[in-house]
């Protein structure tokens, strides 16, 4: 997880808590990648990894939706709590999740920070 946050530093805000509820911002990696960063409570955040075009081909400026990772923010940790990959795969523990499926593909430590 700690691989979004470089990404969510471009944005130049301070914090999670520096965001209005359901504000929204973007950011465009150089893996053609856009990252969506949306404060959903007071104390969670949505990152969503939108690629490319959507399934019928054509390009959009929001793309089709990769996966969606939800963390609930405790200070500095950021605590994954509910996972998403389309079109099927859905797991959620209010807890905090052990572990993300398919973390591997989208949170390589071996590949740039801003492209995942």
């Amino acid at each position: 997880m700690d691989r979004i946050k470089p990404i969510f530093r471009q944005l130049d805000i301070d914090s999670v808590d520096a965001m209005s509820p359901n504000e929204r911002s973007v950011v465009a990696t150089e893996a053609d990648g856009r990252f969506v960063f949306e404060k959903v409570s007071p104390s969670r955040l949505s990152v969503t990894r939108r690629v490319g075009s959507n399934p019928d081909g054509r390009h959009t400026e929001n793309g089709r939706t990769e996966y969606e990772i939800v963390f609930r923010i405790e200070g500095d940790a950021w605590i994954p709590i509910e996972y998403t990959r389309p079109p099927a795969v859905h797991r959620f523990d209010a807890t905090g999740l052990t572990s993300v499926p398919g973390k591997d593909d989208c949170l390589d430590e071996h590949r740039k920070p801003e492209g995942i």
